[in-house]
């Protein structure tokens, strides 16, 4: 992910990488670096020990560059639930309305109490609306797309917020509180 967006790219992609070895990483990340900085792309340097995480770093620190340009997709669906982490399960219920669109949201399996978890687009799983929203980088609390998106989908499905099927009063309840010249001007 770059400055908070996710993006889909094909490991055919050509890179360039700096032959300088970065001074900033740790002996284990800095060994993987020395492995994969001969890399043309994208599959050779993941094949050759990158992380996707090593793969973000560089190229926000520019040691990686993409060549001629960066050409990624943005990825607007949730992982799909065949492609979670093993032990979460689906959530009953909506996901909450502060978290974006393109994330997933269950409920972790292996833990004895209930534990929400939050799924990003590249499989990493979170547990905290605070680090979604340091990943995200945006403020979640005024994110409205999600709550718009569930009413529409509620409203165009004649159900109410709960899920449950939408029942009107008859008219004859809203008649019998009209007075008389009221009623007058009905059809």
């Amino acid at each position: 992910h770059v400055d908070g967006q996710f993006f889909r790219v094909p490991t055919r992609h050509r890179l360039s990488l700096k032959n300088t070895l970065p001074r900033y990483r740790a002996r284990k990340t800095l060994e993987r670096y020395k492995r994969y900085m001969k890399g043309q792309t994208l599959g050779e340097i993941l094949r050759s020990g990158a992380l996707l995480a090593d793969v973000s770093c560089d190229f926000k620190h520019g040691l990686l560059k993409f060549v001629p340009t960066f050409k990624g997709t943005r990825i607007e669906e949730p992982l799909p639930k065949s492609q979670w982490p093993p032990g979460i399960r689906v959530k009953d219920g909506h996901a909450p309305w502060w978290l974006p669109m393109n994330w997933a949201h269950g409920v972790k399996t292996t833990c004895r109490s209930y534990l929400p978890v939050f799924i990003a687009p590249d499989g990493a799983t979170y547990y905290h609306q605070q680090v979604v929203q340091a990943i995200v980088k945006e403020d979640l609390r005024t994110n409205t797309e999600r709550i718009v998106a569930a009413a529409q989908s509620r409203i165009s499905e004649m159900k109410d917020w709960h899920g449950d099927p939408v029942q009107f009063d008859p008219d004859k309840r809203l008649f019998a509180c009209l007075t008389k010249e009221e009623r007058n001007y009905l059809p």
